[in-house]
């Protein structure tokens, strides 16, 4: 893992200021090469969106995406880690916190976490209930950024903000909304 590292800083390094990488689904993909795809837990589908990268994609894949605000493009697929996604709140994982739980599971995916091969932590999922500015679950060692990190998700049909820490915690903080706040998306490095 170590001696990816500097590849990984290496295409960073070159991605131009303003421009935010993104996790998003493969809803379909058109006979002119262009997709269609949801960006984290938003259900809009955004069509005809640019794939840069030269990977055979399908409905289901999940995809880097690349946004500057105003276009997108895809710029890579996302492979699931060999250890697979760690469901919070299942045996052995992370347990919810103060009254965080997951949203109805039988049409949202139960809140999980992974790290792909590059080192990239993964969260999808969506949750509701607890107390926001509180901390909803704590992600093991091995999965934790160096430092705060603040990432914008989707709560409630709106912009909310999520914070993972250097302790592993991860809190839904204001605007986010009780009701449910949805984790799909959210990526950042591992320290």
């Amino acid at each position: 893992m170590d001696d990816l590292q500097p590849i990984v800083q290496a295409i960073l390094d070159k991605i131009p200021q303003g421009v935010r990488l993104r996790q998003g689904v493969i809803d379909h993909v058109n006979t002119d090469g262009t997709v269609a795809l949801t960006i984290g837990g938003d259900t809009t589908v955004i069509d005809h969106v640019m794939v840069l990268a030269s990977a055979y994609l399908s409905a289901g894949d999940t995809v880097w995406i690349a946004t500057d605000g105003r276009d997108l493009w895809v710029i890579g697929r996302l492979k699931t880690p060999a250890d697979g996604w760690h469901e919070v709140g299942s045996a052995g994982e992370p347990a919810f916190s103060n009254s965080w739980v997951n949203y109805d599971i039988a049409v949202f995916r139960a809140a999980a976490f992974c790290k792909d091969a590059l080192g990239f932590v993964h969260l999808r999922g969506v949750i509701k209930t607890g107390t926001v500015g509180t901390v909803a679950f704590t992600l093991p060692a091995g999965y934790r950024p160096a430092i705060l990190e603040e990432l914008v998700c989707i709560s409630n049909g709106t912009i909310g903000r999520i914070e993972v820490d250097g302790t592993g915690t991860v809190k839904p903080g204001t605007p986010s909304n009780s009701a449910w706040v949805a984790l799909d998306g959210i990526t950042f490095g591992a320290g």
